[in-house]
């Protein structure tokens, strides 16, 4: 059996969550299904997150999708790197099925044997396609609803949340829903290097490594952690700030002050892009007083993770639609209290072993913050 891959993502969006998953399922289909032959498409110039030894594995062939574009190009990205490509192995291997990881990437549904994984529908749910202003937003949604129509097409439809799945058959009710499969994503946090694990050992070491992301004391006040988001309005992102700053408010009428409270650490590169709407909300979060108390991490190792997420009171997610919620299901299994919106996915997710609030009621959210501290 031959399968194609486009792995472009593990390239072009390295730490979301759409090339987190490219990755590991790559990764574990190669490992896993070693008579099946991967061709795997990458572009020459730019660094992948997949593991050298599956990209050199014995039944991985790998393909030049050339250079990468930038991401205002990524509509032609289809057309003149995969495309090409694609086709390419299809003569000389017609029996090949295409495994399209990221449905909006481009995929040859209709013409040649397809299976898509879909995510979510939160774009489409919330109107949302882009955060560069209307024009961009038509733009986007005519090319996301392009790409989103031909999955009607595919042979078959992995998603990764009976919650997508169903949102998927709503919005094509003639696809057969026996082809619908739902894969829930699994959950592996990236473990440390032995050196690394090494420095771990003792506490020491640990904050020496944590010193890198959050302020030097930390420890004595605790923090709440916001990882796994983007500054799409999906995520809700001033729907943590507010709701951190109800739980100072609360705190505060229990005779903490604010200079001693917990802070609020936002992890992730996102917030380091020098873009309007990064600017726009780190303002935000001064013009209400909190700039002292919201901490940016920055970009943080993968192996790092872990670290991050085990050492905070609580982990808190409150975007208004999610497929599936991986950064949720990671800080449960970082042994993380987890505070999620009662929305889409979080509560198959999160069942009853967390707190499922409404996102949209800070004050309430802002009191469940307090418990586990």
């Amino acid at each position: 059996m031959n399968i194609i891959i486009d792995t472009t993502p593990t390239q072009s969006k390295p730490y979301s969550g759409i090339g987190i998953a490219t990755k590991k399922i790559t990764e574990q289909l190669v490992r896993n299904n070693p008579k099946v032959t991967y061709h795997l498409i990458l572009h020459t110039d730019a660094e992948s997150t997949l593991d050298p030894a599956v990209k050199n594995a014995d039944n991985v062939i790998l393909y030049d999708a050339g250079v990468l574009f930038p991401g205002y190009l990524n509509p032609l990205t289809y057309t003149l790197h995969l495309k090409p490509v694609i086709e390419y192995i299809y003569r000389e291997i017609p029996e090949s099925v295409y495994f399209a990881t990221y449905f909006w990437q481009g995929h040859p549904a209709g013409y040649h044997p397809t299976a898509v994984m879909i995510y979510d529908f939160a774009m489409p749910m919330l109107d949302m396609y882009a955060n560069k202003g209307v024009i961009v937003n038509a733009l986007r949604k005519r090319e996301y609803w392009f790409w989103q129509n031909r999955t009607a097409r595919a042979d078959a439809i992995i998603a990764i949340s009976e919650s997508t799945a169903r949102d998927f058959l709503k919005c094509y009710k003639d696809y057969p829903e026996e082809r619908v499969y739902k894969a829930f994503m699994g959950v592996e946090l990236e473990k440390m290097s032995a050196e690394a694990r090494a420095e771990s050992g003792s506490p020491e070491s640990e904050a020496k490594i944590l010193a890198k992301y959050l302020p030097k004391d930390w420890k004595k006040k605790k923090y709440l952690i916001y990882m796994g988001g983007n500054i799409q309005r999906t995520k809700n992102n001033e729907g943590v700030v507010y709701s951190y700053q109800e739980m100072l408010k609360k705190l505060s009428s229990d005779g903490v002050s604010k200079a001693e409270a917990p802070y609020l650490v936002i992890a992730g590169a996102a917030y380091e892009i020098d873009s309007a709407p990064v600017k726009d909300f780190k303002q935000m979060i001064k013009d209400i007083g909190l700039k002292d108390k919201v901490v940016f991490s920055g970009f943080y190792e993968p192996e790092h993770k872990e670290l991050l997420l085990k050492n905070a009171f609580a982990f808190t997610h409150l975007s208004h639609y999610e497929g599936f919620g991986l950064a949720v299901a990671e800080a449960m299994r970082a042994g993380t209290p987890v505070v999620v919106s009662e929305t889409s996915s979080h509560p198959e997710v999160v069942g009853d072993a967390g707190m499922l609030v409404d996102g949209k009621d800070y004050k309430k959210v802002g009191e469940a913050y307090v418990t586990p501290v």
